[in-house]
């Protein structure tokens, strides 16, 4: 298919096994290669997106749409107009019940849930990270230097399990290797440190725990508010987040919008259209789309190690000391 010249992209929404693989052959093709989320399951598939990006010239981009959420971007904004100060900590996570995504109607593992007999690991972690690395500029002017992981033992997936389907059901017999809660620490060469959570087993309803720290203020996802020294009324109060969203509105959103999870699939898949008609980069770039994913790799060779830490590679090759900020640049 990739061999047809009446063709300029491909798009892999396909189980996960396939997304590197699929982005490969486009790339190699000259097609511009777009794909779900995880780019790559192994630090050799990150290698491989980046080598072949860059030999063949042709952009690769993760569709990771939390990275165009509304909030998320107005957040961004007020980070770039200084409000936050200069940025410390941030905290993300995947937090979502999703047995019925791992399992189907009948409780038996879809190709999904294979991965959770056989990798212990935050297999998740792009949602979280989306908006995360241009609020840190990760591959920016810092990037990631290591990180450290832990896991819960495994009690959600069997539990719930025999709470739907009985005790004797075969899938609720079986031995999976990943724990419920997957906490991965990351620290970065400026010093900044990153939390990541991936919390996907036990029930709960969903929430992505966003909270990014500086030395002026922060702001919380879950509270809906921020707090900024010197403008927010009141020592050290909360103050609601909608007027800002509303005041640091990012001019993507200023366009008619429509498409699902409240419009950012729209936005990420117009921009990515766009990149693909003009012939220039794409708004996600393949070291954005590694850096990403590789939490995925590393934090399974650090829960395998007992929570060592783990480096993570410059998959930029020393280009991030000089880039400057490059996703959703406005006002």
């Amino acid at each position: 298919m990739v061999q047809r010249e009446d063709l300029d992209a491909v798009i892999t929404a396909t189980p996960w096994k396939c997304h590197t693989p699929v982005c490969l052959a486009a790339m190699k093709a000259g097609k511009y290669a777009a794909t779900e989320v995880p780019a790559a399951l192994s630090l050799e598939e990150c290698w491989a997106l980046v080598k072949t990006s860059e030999e063949t010239g042709v952009p690769c981009m993760m569709l990771e749409n939390w990275s165009f959420r509304r909030d998320n971007l107005a957040v961004l904004n007020m980070i770039r107009k200084g409000l936050l100060g200069q940025i410390v900590h941030c905290h993300c996570a995947h937090s979502h019940n999703c047995m019925h995504w791992y399992f189907d109607a009948k409780g038996y593992p879809r190709w999904s849930g294979q991965h959770l007999l056989k990798r212990n690991a935050d297999q998740y972690p792009t949602h979280g990270m989306g908006p995360v690395l241009s609020w840190m500029n990760l591959n920016c002017g810092d990037r990631i230097d290591y990180v450290c992981a832990v896991a819960t033992q495994s009690l959600g997936i069997k539990d719930q399990l025999v709470r739907k389907y009985g005790k004797d059901h075969p899938p609720a017999k079986l031995d999976y290797a990943q724990g419920d809660i997957i906490t991965s620490i990351a620290r970065t060469v400026k010093g900044k440190t990153l939390v990541v959570n991936m919390d996907m087993q036990l029930p709960r309803p969903y929430d992505n725990r966003w909270m990014i720290q500086g030395t002026r203020g922060l702001y919380n996802e879950q509270r809906n508010a921020v707090y900024l020294e010197g403008i927010s009324p009141g020592r050290e109060k909360w103050e609601p987040f909608p007027p800002y969203q509303k005041k640091y509105d990012h001019a993507l959103w200023r366009e008619p919008i429509e498409g699902g999870h409240g419009g950012t699939d729209y936005i990420e898949l117009r921009e990515f259209v766009k990149a693909v008609r003009n012939k220039t980069q794409t708004p996600i770039d393949v070291y954005d789309s590694v850096t990403m994913t590789v939490v995925l790799s590393l934090s399974q060779q650090s829960i395998t190690q007992g929570s060592a830490p783990v480096k993570c590679p410059d998959f930029t090759g020393g280009k991030w000391e000089t880039t400057g900020p490059k996703f959703a640049l406005d006002m």
